[in-house]
């Protein structure tokens, strides 16, 4: 093929313009999904901070308790039965998770095919 056919340029310029449509009704979902990110989700996120802020407290002190109620106990009993469940009841606690979360970045779609197919030569260049 020396270029493209009239229908093929058709074709092309039809796509694109279906492209360009898609494109719009894209962007404009994403800036509202945006929009909410930022007015409700990191406002949501920044409570749930607030709040795991207050668990790591409780974590911690319950922690400390543990630690002190191990370390008045005997050699005999830390090495006991007993003992090996009271190390696992500690590491349970110790292992809840209370990282706060981060706020959470804008979509960027990235998309702009409507731009090539419109730029695209429909014959080669000289």
């Amino acid at each position: 093929m020396k270029k493209l056919s009239k229908e093929q340029v058709e074709q092309l310029a039809n796509l694109t313009a279906e492209v360009r449509v898609a494109e719009q009704d894209m962007h404009e979902a994403r800036d509202e999904v945006n929009r909410l990110i930022r007015e409700r989700l990191n406002a949501k996120i920044d409570e749930y901070n607030e709040v795991m802020v207050k668990v790591a407290s409780f974590v911690e002190e319950i922690m400390s308790e543990m630690e002190s109620f191990s370390e008045e106990q005997s050699e005999k009993w830390s090495e006991s039965e007993a003992g090996s469940y009271y190390e696992d009841w500690k590491d349970e606690w110790a292992g809840i998770d209370t990282d706060a979360l981060d706020h959470r970045e804008d979509i960027d779609l990235g998309s702009d095919l409507a731009d090539q197919l419109a730029e695209v030569s429909t014959e080669p260049n000289r």
